[in-house]
C-alpha cells in the first residue's frame, strides 16, 4: 500500500515527543515491517523511544486507514 507507506514516513518523520531527544537519518520500509535508522542521544532509553514510535505510529495509522487495519487487529 503506496499511500500508507508515505503516511507512515510523513509521521515517522513528524514525532513530536522525539524532536530535540533525536533525529531520523534513513527510512526503508517493506510491504509488512520497514527499519529506521535514528540518532539518539546517550540520555534516552532506546527502549523509551522505541516505545513512544510505536505508540504513535500505530495510533495514527489507525485513526488514518481504520479500513485496512480493522482486518489485522
Amino acid at each position: 500500500m503506496p499511500r500508507m507507506a508515505e503516511y507512515l514516513q510523513k509521521v515517522l518523520r513528524e514525532v513530536r515527543e522525539l524532536r530535540a531527544a533525536s533525529f531520523l537519518k534513513e527510512i526503508e520500509i517493506d510491504r509488512n515491517h520497514f527499519h529506521l535508522r535514528r540518532v539518539i542521544p546517550p540520555t534516552y532509553a532506546v527502549s523509551r523511544v522505541v516505545g513512544i514510535l510505536k505508540n504513535v505510529t500505530c495510533r495514527r495509522l489507525k485513526e488514518q486507514f481504520p479500513h485496512v487495519l480493522s482486518k489485522v487487529y
